[in-house]
């Protein structure tokens, strides 16, 4: 299912997570996986971020903070994906190409453009895992 990455340091790139997606999704935020509502993304998209990421000391992410609160940073690396169902349970689902390319004109937008659009670097290319 693609997400997309966004990292602490202005690179973002569409990634494909296998199952199961805490494991995938948890090797690139780094940490156990925290589902997070952006207060200034429309629905249906939400952030998976590192659950431990503030008590780790994690970098602020200035465009996941951004859409969460202005009060309370996101840190660390964050995945974008939406909130769906899947067999009629309420899940997290992967985006379609429209809506990744929607969130990435976002991120410039927001950014002032400060943010690239990288390739899936090569380490996180190994079944999801650093």
């Amino acid at each position: 299912m693609l997400g997309l990455v966004i990292t602490t340091d202005y690179k973002m790139y569409k990634k494909d997570f296998g199952e199961p997606m805490y494991k995938t999704v948890g090797a690139v935020v780094g940490g156990y996986v925290e589902h997070a509502l952006p207060m200034y993304l429309a629905e249906p998209f939400c952030l998976l971020i590192d659950e431990e990421g503030k008590l780790n000391h994690k970098p602020i992410n200035p465009v996941a903070s951004a859409w969460y609160s202005p009060v309370d940073p996101i840190v660390g690396t964050v995945v974008v994906m939406k909130d769906g169902y899947v067999d009629g349970e309420r899940d997290i689902v992967g985006l379609t190409e429209d809506e990744c390319k929607k969130i990435i004109d976002h991120v410039y937008a927001i950014s002032d453009e400060e943010y690239r659009l990288i390739d899936e670097p090569q380490e996180e290319q190994k079944d999801g895992v650093l």
